[in-house]
């Protein structure tokens, strides 16, 4: 359903369908709390906000050098993941980055460094192998091979086997704005082909996340995302149900009816699921009245199947005049009546339209690595299966600060 988020929800959303977020406990059985897909079309955009990396060695006299463009080739049989990339270093003049693609993950690393000292200024530069590798709770960057090119006059070092890495801390981490700037998570990564699966819990409760991140889910969510889609974000009732409760979501909802330009709010939003079915419940609140909704959607794509509404419980209808006590049943049969027909032209007017949860133009603001970034999601997809609702769709990710 096309419904548009209030804006304190809507900034925090984003990141429950695309990162991080609270949740008290953890699925028992392989389906972690929040469980995010990056998938290969993604891969492009995270690493290019990422970068520069700084990649200097802490030991002396080893050089200091900067990571300035990469390209993601994916797992290893080995465990972890591959990128190609090219470092400068780090007094380099200003030169455009180099300009890498998928085929430099088969190239030897000497001609893309020839091809990438062509193309800037600086007077050395190196093509390397970085190795991506987590461990709980790390995420670990080291440089595995190189190739280097140099100017006349000038010489490029050899990097090999100096304590050249770079590392990110993935536990214990606060990302959240808000009222969820208190809540701390540990992060589980993981490689599969070009896909990169990331897998959150609260801090502190799972020692050994490699059961979630060895399970079938991922190739499963994959194989069934729309083309269009670069994130996927599963989570589970209990998890979402939190998120709600946590940041107080509501919406703005048009009434369809012709003539009338108000809207209600939905808020005190509950959700529950099975295989290929969702209910939201909660208050939608018009004209001063809070009436008790539900949403019942079902399908592939949970589309919406039936709108309830059930008006409050009639209350001082107990007077003893015999016409007093008719007029407040009478109002209370009519509010009942009003309820239903509201019911009806929302079934009508949003049935069979999806149910989904987009940023807008309302970006999410989280911090990761000392950086601070802004993200937007559009959903295209939504399913359920079993406790877990999932969302497919399209990130945007922008970083604004460096550290």
């Amino acid at each position: 359903m096309a419904y548009r988020a209030a804006p304190r929800f809507a900034r925090s959303v984003a990141l429950a369908a695309f990162l991080f977020a609270l949740a008290a406990t953890c699925a028992a059985a392989g389906s972690p709390p929040l469980r995010v897909i990056l998938t290969p079309a993604l891969m492009p955009t995270v690493i290019a906000q990422a970068l520069p990396i700084d990649f200097s060695a802490a030991a002396a006299g080893a050089p200091a050098v900067k990571l300035v463009a990469a390209v993601w080739c994916g797992a290893t049989p080995g465990g972890g993941a591959d990128a190609i990339g090219v470092v400068f270093p780090n007094d380099a003049p200003a030169s455009p980055a180099p300009q890498l693609n998928s085929a430099d993950c088969a190239q030897p690393l000497d001609a893309i460094a020839k091809r990438a000292l062509a193309a800037s200024a600086t007077p050395w530069l190196e093509a390397v192998r970085v190795h991506v590798r987590w461990r709980p709770w790390r995420l670990r960057l080291n440089l595995a091979d190189s190739a280097g090119a140099a100017r006349p006059g000038a010489s490029a070092p050899d990097l090999i086997g100096l304590p050249i890495v770079h590392e990110y801390p993935t536990s214990n981490l606060h990302i959240l704005t808000g009222p969820g700037a208190n809540a701390s998570f540990d992060v589980a990564v993981g490689f599969r082909d070009r896909a990169v699966d990331l897998v959150a819990f609260p801090s502190g409760q799972v020692a050994d996340p490699s059961p979630y991140l060895a399970n079938s889910e991922t190739a499963a969510m994959l194989a069934g995302a729309p083309a269009a889609a670069n994130v996927i974000a599963a989570a589970t009732y209990p998890f979402i149900n939190q998120i709600l409760r946590l940041y107080g979501a509501s919406f703005a909802i048009p009434i369809p009816i012709q003539g009338v330009n108000q809207t209600m709010t939905a808020r005190d939003l509950a959700v529950s699921g099975g295989d290929r079915t969702m209910t939201a419940s909660g208050k939608l609140e018009w004209q001063s009245i809070a009436y008790d909704a539900a949403v019942r959607c079902a399908g592939d794509d949970l589309a919406v199947s039936q709108i309830s509404i059930n008006a409050p419980a009639a209350s001082g209808c107990a007077q003893d005049n015999l016409i007093d006590r008719m007029r407040c049943q009478g109002s209370a049969l009519a509010m009942n009546e009003s309820a239903g027909a509201l019911a009806n032209a929302l079934t009508n007017y949003y049935g069979g339209q999806p149910l989904h949860v987009s940023t807008r133009n309302r970006p999410l603001a989280f911090s990761f690595g000392g950086s601070d970034y802004l993200a937007t999601f559009d959903a295209l997809k939504a399913s359920s299966t079993g406790y877990v609702l999932s969302e497919d769709g399209r990130a945007r990710i922008r970083r604004v600060s460096t550290p």
